[in-house]
């Protein structure tokens, strides 16, 4: 059996502790967008001195990811501060911010940090005005656990149906506005079908102005199908989960 550590920054911040690396995705950002929560000096301090977010003996990651660079994912500020406290991580990002990146380019590509593949797929972004956005979906594996986030993906998008829907995920990571919504329900039953799932993309409670939390909470009821569905919303949560 193995154990998988789901770590929560902030927004659709995660660092994931996998067997064999630890792995931050979308998880640094500094500018508050817009009914979304953020990095706050005290969260990056505390992300600092808990080796759920920085590793045995405070190494860092292995890797840090991004699904794309919108303000509430990506901040060039911190991300370049995490590089200088551990210049051996990989940085891992769709747009090109510094000369040492990996950049993930064309319609798919796939980055190995130790045992894991991470398998980035290019979908749209689910917004209208940001449709054609560089984004990417991610598909995760270490040799047996499939980890699948959607991200900010298009629920129509044909690319992250086709993902779903070719693979036997372990884990699905999904937006909140998925679990909300009657169609994001109905993909998440019976296109992804996940034996986990984690709702995430949460503001925080000093952030939830429209009382999005408690309406995620039951539409969460509603999902059927899936015996383990859990909420991301709190700073510092974590969730262990076994395979």
């Amino acid at each position: 059996m193995k154990s998988y550590k789901f770590a929560l920054t902030a927004n659709a911040g995660l660092s994931i502790t996998f067997p064999s690396a630890l792995i931050w995705i979308d998880a640094v950002h500094t500018k508050k967008a817009p009914t979304y929560s953020t990095i706050t000096p005290e969260i990056w301090k505390t992300m600092l001195s808990d080796p759920d977010y920085s590793g045995k003996a405070m190494r860092g990651p292995d890797a840090l990811a991004f699904s794309h660079c919108h303000i509430d994912h990506f901040s060039s500020d911190i991300v370049r501060e995490a590089m200088r406290l551990w210049p051996d991580a990989k940085v891992i990002l769709p747009e090109r911010y510094f000369p040492d990146e990996i950049h993930v380019d064309g319609k798919g590509m796939y980055v190995d940090v130790n045992d894991v593949s991470l398998h980035f797929i290019k979908t749209h972004h689910c917004t209208r005005r940001h449709h054609n956005k560089t984004h990417y979906s991610l598909m995760m594996n270490d040799g047996g656990t499939r980890i699948f986030m959607p991200m900010d993906s298009s629920m129509s998008d044909p690319d992250m149906h086709y993902a779903a829907v070719h693979n036997d995920i372990d884990i699905a990571i999904v937006d909140y506005v998925w679990v909300m919504m009657g169609k994001g329900r109905e993909i998440i039953e019976n296109d992804i079908r996940p034996r986990h799932l984690l709702i995430y993309h949460l503001q925080f409670e000093q952030d939830d102005h429209w009382s999005y939390r408690a309406q995620t909470r039951e539409a969460a009821k509603l999902i059927t199908g899936i015996p383990d569905v859990r909420i991301l919303d709190t700073p510092f949560q974590k969730e262990i989960i076994e395979i």
